[in-house]
């Protein structure tokens, strides 16, 4: 049995009257914890069109977690260390450019 809490995505209506325990709910996640937890799990919405029977009668467990591989393998690096370490944000920006630039030459 995995359990896990959902408290984000709540209007200040669904704060007040949030959904009953047991309800069945729509979330969303960013990624799956190495014990397939969600991890960041907001609320999208109560489904009132189905009951626990239902969602128990077609549930499959997730299966085991998958290290992704990186697909880009350099880094950026800022062409003026000077620029980018200044107050004033107008001179990051030509110092990102000629970074991405410098990068996507190599």
């Amino acid at each position: 049995k995995r359990q896990f809490k959902v408290g984000s995505g709540l209007s200040d209506a669904q704060r007040r009257t949030p959904p009953r325990v047991g309800a069945v709910i729509t979330y969303r996640y960013q990624e799956l914890t190495k014990a397939n937890i969600p991890r960041f799990p907001t609320l999208v919405g109560e489904r009132t069109d189905l009951a626990w029977i239902d969602i128990c009668a077609s549930y499959v467990p997730p299966g085991p977690r998958i290290e992704a591989a990186l697909k880009k393998k350099h880094s950026i690096l800022f062409a003026d260390a000077d620029a980018s370490a200044s107050s004033g944000a107008s001179s990051v920006a030509p110092a990102m450019l000629q970074g991405f630039k410098r990068a996507l030459s190599d």
